[in-house]
């Protein structure tokens, strides 16, 4: 019984993980004309059938992402403090970290913004139309992109994203696979760990943040890329 509570925790830290990158589409959340503080809260949705992965059913249903001064962080905690995950944006210095913390171990990643990206599912010859439809997502008005690639699986795949350009934000999508959409993402679908997921701002709530939110606390292990990775494979059962 022990054993099988330990895999399902696992599961959800490293899910979680990968949730937290999935919402790096909106790690420059901000900008001259835009919100400078505050948090966004998304709606996740899970796209595969609950019966034949369980897991989701032990899966966050919404997600939160803290911002301030070009600087975004995301932290969970789970079980206790028996795990966590923090992930930071530095936007000046242009670059992110990946701070994982499981019982008495802490790791943590430091990588570019143009670095290529961890957890994602491959999306081979992405290609996106931009059209003239428009929605109404969390307040804002939103531009419709459909992205078409070939998935991990070899099959052709379409869907639809929507972002907005009312934030008057710089690169926003330099951590996420639609890099070349020009504006913030408030609804789209992203697979990782091999679950399809869709996300959707539900609000944009303008609260203060605390500076100690961006520092990044003492005793992390830095690791190289190699070695995050195969700490969260660790975590992770594999196909």
């Amino acid at each position: 019984m022990f054993a099988k509570r330990c895999i399902k925790n696992n599961w959800i830290f490293v899910f979680l993980t990968f949730i937290v990158l999935a919402i790096g589409s909106c790690e420059s959340f901000l900008g001259s004309g835009g919100t400078s503080e505050g948090a966004i809260e998304f709606k996740i949705t899970y796209l595969d059938d609950e019966k034949q992965n369980p897991i989701i059913s032990l899966l966050p249903n919404t997600m939160f992402l803290k911002f301030k001064d070009n600087n975004t962080v995301n932290k969970i905690e789970g079980f206790f403090g028996v795990f966590s995950l923090t992930y930071l944006v530095d936007n000046n210095k242009q670059v992110n970290y990946t701070l994982v913390k499981i019982v008495d171990k802490k790791y943590i990643f430091e990588a570019k913004n143009t670095d290529p990206i961890l957890g994602y599912n491959p999306m081979t010859d992405l290609n996106l139309e931009f059209t003239a439809d428009t929605k109404l997502i969390a307040g804002f008005n939103c531009k419709k992109a459909i992205a078409r690639y070939t998935n991990d699986m070899g099959v052709k795949q379409e869907i639809d994203l929507y972002y907005t350009n009312e934030l008057n934000i710089e690169s926003p999508n330099t951590y996420n696979p639609f890099r070349q959409i020009p504006g913030v993402l408030l609804e789209f679908q992203v697979k990782m760990n091999n679950i399809n997921m869709k996300f959707e701002a539900l609000q944009i709530q303008n609260i203060d943040i605390a500076d100690e939110e961006f520092i990044i606390p003492p005793g992390f292990t830095k690791v190289d890329r190699e070695q995050m990775m195969e700490t969260m494979n660790t975590y992770m059962p594999q196909k």
